[in-house]
């Protein structure tokens, strides 16, 4: 070979070497790079994630396409199953915009999602990022300057534990939890206690004490009706059994509150045989109101249990006692308690002596939060609580208002598309489609469903908002009930726009865009005086009966009606901006009951101005659209 020949070959094969390890550094080391960039762009969050934030919605096989208002295509998961979650199928979600991000994905599905150009570029781009974490059942959290995940892989389901330790977590700015006597009370004000919401049965729960056994006692987010506590102002049990002298006999005697909370509130709630423990006590034990409250008694002085501690195989619903709710504020201003909702409401406990008069307090927390006592013939509203069973656990959530833990029931589970509204559940929340536009119904009107009636059959429902009227150009949401006189008490009476019922059942009626989804059905106008039962509103005289089994009061056929005082939801909602509200049920011959705008209730003259929140009875055909039946996700129906 030649000397040129010979610096030919010496030239490619170096020119080969060095191209070789050209290409090893540059598929070793800028994908390195690449990745570099990667962890530093997603890991500012401010910058490429804050719009896309996200929360769950574990159904597997729901469409939620029309009730979508963005492009969005995420993946839907399944429920927990052998402490795996499984997501199978791709279908739209809904975009939230919460202060939590939780976006649940199974990473195998990665390669089509990418290709998928209704999602965002950012998002595909993140969706890359997260490639490298093949076949992983994941959920992305959002936190305040970053993005983490958890491989579900190995999750475990989420039980009383798992709030437990999120209560016990160490937080410098918030107390949530005080240990005593072996229960874990979650404890501190409303700006730190957002991680106990929980869904179950049509109604928001909040967990308030956590067992040593992992049994929980729960409470509802809102009073659920408004009544007085008992028949008499020196009446103050809850339940009692006494042996008649005479006879030897045992008497047992329920006060008005056990009755609606075991009788019509129970029968609300799904499987609840299922679900509430029937081995631990309720402590209705008289104790002091105020401030530095002293624990009740369980025993007596030669150790025997007290008969204020009722079973909870006899009572499966009762109330918070006064020691429990100041426990849920304790190093707190009661004011800022998570518990304190802005109404009064009734709780278990008688506070104090009896006075001279044989009168005497039950205990109530007030429109401030300050737990006090009043007689318990006057009308306060009503907070049920439960004690759940242990080893029951949330089939989903992550215990915020807008991602409850949810208590899936073996019956009558979320509802879904084609089925019919009459087959739900007293509490869930629905939208009718005429009143969105297209496929949007943010600003739809809500309504609740308070029961299902004549032989499940027709829906009752209830509007979460006053109803509105036109007054000179303005709009106004207060008149009177009736005119003064006796006839004026009477709902159905009135003769003019006036009144609420002529308006309600006419103008109101006629400008429905879903009237053609109701049915007229029967009112009831009963009477309850004070002091009165709350099923003398449907029942036509004083009985143990259950209202379901009663004969019925007067009645009348409407369009548009009012719910009946002690009726589900016949109280006020939410918080704040509250009006005293007309409800269908006489007072006496002169007055009406209203839910007042503090919770409490009482007589009005009918004259006199207040708002309404009109009910309708739903025809047996109506059905579900889409969604599952909350209060940020209600059920579509047509």
């Amino acid at each position: 070979m030649n000397k040129k020949g010979f610096v030919l070959a010496e030239t490619l094969v170096v020119t080969i070497f060095v191209l070789l390890i050209f290409t090893v550094l540059y598929n070793s080391v800028v994908p390195l790079l690449g990745r570099y960039d990667e962890l530093s762009y997603y890991d500012d969050l401010d910058t490429t994630y804050d719009v896309y934030q996200y929360r769950k919605i574990l159904e597997s096989d729901r469409n939620y396409s029309s009730i979508t208002s963005n492009n969005y295509k995420l993946l839907t998961c399944n429920d927990f199953t052998d402490n795996i979650l499984k997501c199978d199928d791709i279908d739209d979600l809904i975009n939230f915009n919460d202060d939590d991000s939780l976006l649940y994905i199974n990473t195998s599905y990665l390669d089509e999602l990418e290709r998928d150009t209704q999602i965002d570029s950012d998002i595909r781009d993140y969706l890359r990022y997260l490639k490298i974490e093949d076949d992983k059942k994941i959920l992305l959290l959002k936190h305040d300057d970053y993005i983490s995940y958890i491989d579900l892989s190995t999750s475990t389901i989420k039980t009383s534990e798992t709030v437990k330790e999120i209560a016990k977590k160490e937080n410098s700015t918030c107390r949530t939890y005080i240990e005593e006597d072996g229960i874990t009370y979650i404890s501190g004000s409303k700006y730190c206690i957002k991680f106990n919401y929980v869904w179950y049965s049509g109604k928001m729960w909040r967990i308030v004490a956590i067992y040593n056994d992992g049994s929980m006692k729960l409470v509802t987010e809102n009073n659920i009706t408004t009544i007085s506590y008992n028949y008499d102002s020196g009446e103050r049990w809850f339940y009692k059994e006494e042996v008649d002298p005479e006879t030897g006999e045992v008497v047992v005697s329920k006060s008005y509150m056990y009755q609606w909370l075991n009788e019509d509130f129970l029968d609300t709630l799904v499987d609840y045989d299922e679900i509430i423990d029937t081995t631990k006590y309720w402590n209705a034990t008289m104790t002091n109101s105020g401030i530095d409250v002293i624990k009740p008694a369980e025993y007596d002085e030669n150790g025997r249990l007290l008969s204020t501690m009722i079973p909870s195989s006899i009572a499966k619903v009762g109330l918070l006692n006064g020691y429990e709710y100041s426990k849920s504020y304790q190093e707190n201003v009661y004011s800022i308690g998570y518990l304190n909702i802005g109404y009064y409401f009734w709780l278990l406990n008688p506070t104090g002596e009896l006075s001279a008069y044989g009168t005497g307090s039950i205990g109530e927390v007030t429109n401030q939060g300050y737990y006090s006592g009043d007689f318990p013939i006057v009308v306060r509203g009503v907070r049920p609580s439960i004690i759940v069973k242990p080893g029951v656990s949330f089939s989903s959530g992550s215990g915020l208002y807008n991602d409850p833990y949810i208590i899936t029931t073996t019956n009558k589970a979320t509802g879904r598309e084609n089925e019919l509204i009459n087959s739900r559940i007293s509490g869930e929340y629905i939208k009718f489609k005429s009143e969105g536009v297209g496929d949007n119904y943010d600003a739809a009107p809500l309504y609740r469903i308070v029961g299902i009636e004549d032989d499940n059959k027709i829906t009752k429902i209830v509007s979460m908002n006053y109803a509105t009227y036109d007054n000179g150009g303005k709009t106004a949401n207060t008149k009177g009930y009736g005119v003064a006189s006796d006839a004026g008490t009477t709902y159905g009476n009135g003769t003019t726009n006036e009144t609420w019922d002529y308006y309600l059942n006419n103008t109101w009626y006629n400008n429905l865009s879903f009237k053609d989804k109701l049915i007229s059905s029967t009112y009831y106008i009963g009477k309850v005086g004070n002091s009165g039962s709350y099923k003398l509103s449907i029942c036509s005289v004083a009985t143990t009966d259950t209202t379901s089994e009663c004969a019925k009061t007067l009645s009348n056929t409407f369009n548009v009606g009012l719910l009946r005082y002690g009726e589900m939801f016949a109280t006020q909602q939410g918080n704040g901006n509250s009006i005293d509200m007309w409800l269908i049920t006489k007072y006496s011959s002169w007055s009406v009951w209203i839910a007042s705008n503090s919770g409490t209730g009482d007589g009005n003259h009918p004259p006199n101005p207040c708002a309404v929140r009109p009910s309708y009875h739903l025809k047996s055909n109506v059905k579900i659209i889409s969604g599952s039946g909350t209060f940020d996700d209600p059920y579509i129906v047509d």
